[in-house]
């Protein structure tokens, strides 16, 4: 299979030009496709000793067909298609636009799942509606119990990279923002629980659960690492007290997104935050991510671990991308990557 790691699609970044921490997540990314896999624009990585022997398939049985990428944008299809390969990828045109951080807005509002206190504080501006006034007259509206603290999103963009929490730095961001399709204004709310929903959507609507995770991330959005229990059931789940309602509206959100035209790898970035009278509250739909994530491959060389027998039995897990020795067991994927894992109770 011929797979383009295009990591850095939603910032317009080819995968040569990826710095160089993301070296290994595209190497953890490639490991999903199995001994097959012939990379684009980057090497064929070594399969790492602590998860057993390689795998002769991919790690996903949905991971199908002669071509992937990370983000099948239309650059990357363009891309895959000069290979010669036959592309059975959503249409470019879909993936643009259920990979904006608007459609996550308006599914949400669609489906009632922006909790109450947030509603009319969440704005989606288009690429030529960016100007101080506008934010600051948001910034202004914000209630008493958030305070004055705010981000201004790039509504293509991943990583926390591109985000503005100042007034004065409007202008001379608002160039930058327009070139990624413009940018979503909400309250920066005190987050007790970071959580993710993964799903694969197949063409004909049908859902693939693949389970729900907690995410490490660093103060900025950051992506560090994913984390959960895996169950006697086999199933991944992320351990939180939120964990049904997450799938809940995660399953009404594929649904929006499958409407939309979208097949594919899917990820539903959510939070526990801090309400108005300091008990949580889940928001359960933040971002959409319509192509493949970390916490997907976190998963999958989780799942991978288990099937060779490497981790033995139900636990609870950590997947860390910055070297950190988590977990009463550790199995050391790379120079950064770490799979820690603790066994659970029967």
């Amino acid at each position: 299979m011929k797979v383009l790691p295009n990591l850095g699609a939603e910032e317009g970044l080819s995968p040569s030009a990826l710095p160089p921490t993301a070296t290994e997540a595209v190497r953890a990314f490639l490991w999903l496709f199995g001994p097959d896999v012939e990379p684009i624009d980057a090497a064929r990585p070594a399969w790492p000793a602590a998860l057993g022997p390689p795998p002769q398939v991919p790690l996903f049985d949905w991971i199908e067909g002669e071509a992937c990428a990370w983000l099948a944008d239309d650059a990357a299809q363009r891309r895959l298609r000069a290979t010669g390969a036959k592309l059975h990828l959503p249409d470019p045109a879909v993936v643009l636009r259920v990979n904006d951080k608007a459609f996550a807005q308006r599914a949400a509002l669609h489906q009632g799942l922006l909790p109450t206190p947030l509603l009319g504080h969440v704005e989606v501006f288009g690429p030529e509606a960016i100007e101080p006034e506008r934010v600051r007259r948001c910034v202004e509206a914000l209630p008493a119990w958030v305070g004055r603290d705010w981000v201004l999103k790039p509504r293509h963009g991943t990583s926390g990279r591109g985000r503005v929490r100042r007034l004065q730095d409007v202008a001379g961001s608002a160039a930058r923002l327009r070139q990624r399709g413009g940018a979503v204004f909400e309250p920066w709310l005190r987050r007790i629980e970071d959580l993710s929903a993964l799903l694969f959507l197949e063409p004909d609507g049908r859902i693939r659960w693949i389970g729900t995770t907690r995410q490490k991330l660093r103060g900025a959005g950051i992506y560090q690492g994913s984390g959960g229990e895996l169950g006697v059931d086999g199933k991944v789940r992320s351990g939180s007290a939120w964990d049904d309602a997450l799938r809940a509206a995660a399953i009404l959100v594929a649904g929006e997104v499958s409407a939309a035209g979208y097949h594919g790898p899917l990820g539903i970035d959510a939070f526990v935050f801090e309400g108005p009278d300091g008990a949580p509250l889940l928001r359960p739909v933040v971002e959409i991510n319509a192509r493949f994530t970390m916490g997907m491959v976190a998963v999958g060389l989780l799942l991978q671990a288990r099937r060779a027998g490497v981790i033995p039995g139900p636990c609870a897990w950590i997947f860390s991308m910055e070297g950190a020795e988590e977990g009463a067991q550790v199995l050391r994927l790379g120079e950064d990557l770490r799979l820690g894992w603790t066994p659970l109770q029967r």
